[in-house]
């Protein structure tokens, strides 16, 4: 008597097998999401760390003065009548026929480099100011301050942005930490808990 051998699976075996290809990709998800967030990241510190090299060239043609630039270029509302920072820095980092440069650009960022040519806010607290002055005048006041602690750019944060012409746009966090170039070139990344340490210092 020839024996009779099974082909295929059975109902039962198919959704087990189905059930753990599920747990599997809930495994692997957030997994790989977090992977894509850390090489957002990287590529971010990337072009920050880019834009603080080219920086030390401007700051050494203008006397260590920092560009007086508003914090985002148009069309983001500001009532500032400045340029932007890539607009004052195009002969160090030259613009396309749009008036942007890539470098500017986070990767996490849907929305606002399209607008407006940056993901990068502009620190204006020290514009046109001389770094060495602006370290001299902390230190006057008893802080350990020097130009490795001059923030220069960083992530926009995420929130509503109103545009010039009245329209809004949504911006979300670009990757899971907040990267800053400061003005000796270094590039750092904070997550929310250190922020929140470093305002609570202030």
């Amino acid at each position: 008597m020839k024996q009779k051998y099974r082909i295929g699976f059975t109902l039962i075996e198919l959704l087990v097998v189905i059930s753990i290809i599920g747990v599997l990709i809930g495994i692997l998800m957030p997994a790989l999401a977090m992977a894509r967030g850390s090489a957002v990241s990287v590529k971010c510190k990337s072009n920050l760390r880019q834009i603080g090299t080219v920086m030390q060239s401007y700051l050494q043609d203008f006397e260590g003065y920092l560009p007086n630039a508003k914090f985002m270029p148009s069309p983001v509302a500001s009532g500032d009548l400045r340029e932007g920072l890539p607009s004052v820095m195009k002969n160090y980092l030259p613009l396309d026929r749009e008036g942007k440069n890539a470098v500017y650009r986070c990767d996490g960022d849907d929305v606002l480099f399209d607008a407006c040519g940056s993901s990068y806010m502009y620190e204006i607290m020290f514009r046109g100011k001389k770094v060495l002055e602006v370290t001299q005048a902390m230190r006057y006041w008893g802080e350990g301050f020097n130009d490795s602690d001059v923030w220069l750019m960083y992530d926009y944060e995420p929130g509503r942005v109103e545009l010039e012409d009245g329209s809004k746009l949504e911006v979300s966090q670009f990757h899971r930490d907040e990267n800053v170039v400061f003005a000796d070139g270094h590039v750092e990344g904070f997550s929310e808990s250190e922020l929140e340490a470093m305002e609570n210092e202030e």
